[in-house]
């Protein structure tokens, strides 16, 4: 029998070098190793026998090589060629942020914007917890990932550790007033933050703009003293920021909640006082025997009354908002078909109040799904997981107005 053997790889050999990049001093190149693709960074031809460029490449290496985390590009190799110093690195399919904000090449929508300050954040926090500053935090340092949407952080050509007493350089555009004066802190790369959180809300509308707003002023402050001291405390603003929307929502719609409670609650005493007159009214109406049976198969209109007063009990800042109205429009529901006749004039009225009660069910499911075109395939994938998430009396409501599956 013929013994089992390995079948020879012939892509064992690096692929030829393919140019997709290029900053001040050294050029990036695309190469395959072993069926993977890889990033191979080497000094300029003018540069390449330069003792400062050399030594700043090795330094580069020698702190990403230290470096083991989801958000940092990996440092693998450091080696040198016919044509010099190189740096061999992980390569990562996607694009710049530059290159998204400003040629829209992957479709960011704001909550995806917030992950990639937080993923951002998470990275940076990570570094100086091992005493190392990034210094040279841009858009054009930071890439996105085709799948997943998730922040890759490179370049660390600029990142000093703690105690180094190399001159310090950065970009001017997002590098903080001190730096250019050779010092550094933590503040320096949370500074850098707030001019990228800055750059990537750029094109957003105002209202998602103004959220961020105070979180950026304070990132920018002149005075490193006033911006925030660690990258724990910016994000814990971030997540107060959230928080705070979150509270404005639930506040909102728990107003609504009592204005229609009122407006009901109104309603039903103005209905029950008329029916009380009508009843004073009407002794013909009590003698005829065959209206008084059908009188006594329709609900006084005081049922509808204890529903909304026993709805009004429910603990509503302890509940869904949208659950809380669900439930005091299903209850409605019932008492209208008990309650009303069948009059025209009875239905419509009771139709216009469940409409209202049923329009403040879905402001949550309008808040979920408003970023989709209602014709996109988007659209219908973002129905059909939130659907789900509606109780049995919510689909029943939805049933009967919407027509829903």
């Amino acid at each position: 029998m013929q013994p089992s053997e390995f079948t020879s790889n012939k892509s064992e050999s690096p692929s030829n070098p393919v140019l997709i990049g290029h900053g001040g001093t050294c050029e990036l190149y695309r190469i395959m190793i072993h069926n993977k693709f890889h990033v191979l960074k080497r000094l300029k031809k003018e540069h390449k026998n330069s003792p400062h460029y050399i030594e700043s490449l090795s330094r580069e290496f020698a702190i990403g090589f230290q470096l083991d985390y989801p958000n940092i590009v990996r440092y693998l190799k450091y080696d040198s060629d016919v044509d010099g110093q190189f740096i061999l690195m992980e390569f990562i399919d996607g694009a710049t942020v530059t290159e998204v904000i400003n040629k829209h090449i992957i479709s960011l929508s704001v909550d995806t914007k917030k992950n990639i300050v937080l993923q951002l954040c998470s990275a940076i926090e990570y570094l100086h917890s091992k005493q190392i500053y990034h210094l040279d935090l841009k858009p054009g340092n930071l890439l996105i990932t085709f799948r997943g949407k998730n922040l890759k952080l490179i370049d660390f050509g600029h990142a000093v550790s703690d105690g180094d007493i190399n001159v310090i350089g950065g970009t001017k555009t997002f590098m903080p007033p001190e730096q250019s004066e050779n010092k550094y802190n933590t503040t320096n790369d949370i500074y850098s933050i707030g001019k990228i959180i800055e750059f990537l809300f750029s094109n957003e509308q105002e209202k998602d703009k103004s959220i961020w707003l105070p979180i950026i002023q304070k990132c920018l402050a002149i005075e490193p003293n006033n911006r925030y001291q660690s990258v724990s405390n910016l994000v814990e603003a971030i997540e107060t920021k959230k928080e705070s929307k979150k509270t404005i929502y639930y506040a909102s719609t728990f107003i609504l909640v009592l204005l229609i409670l009122t407006f009901v609650w109104k309603f039903s005493l103005t209905t029950e006082k008329n029916e009380q007159q009508t009843k004073v009214n009407s002794n013909e109406h009590k003698k005829d025997s065959k209206i008084s049976s059908q009188k006594e198969t329709v609900k006084p209109i005081t049922e509808l009354s204890n529903v909304v007063i026993a709805s009004k009990k429910l603990p509503a800042f302890t509940q869904s908002d949208s659950l809380y109205c669900t439930r005091l429009g299903l209850s409605l529901f019932k008492s209208f078909t008990k309650a009303y006749d069948k009059s025209d004039k009875s239905m419509k009225t009771g139709s216009a109040i469940q409409t209202q009660i049923t329009d403040s069910i879905q402001t949550e499911w309008f808040s979920f799904s408003s970023k989709y075109s209602p014709e996109s395939k988007e659209y219908n994938k973002a129905y059909d997981s939130y659907f789900p998430n509606f109780t049995l009396s919510q689909k029943k409501i939805m049933e009967y107005l919407y027509g829903s599956k």
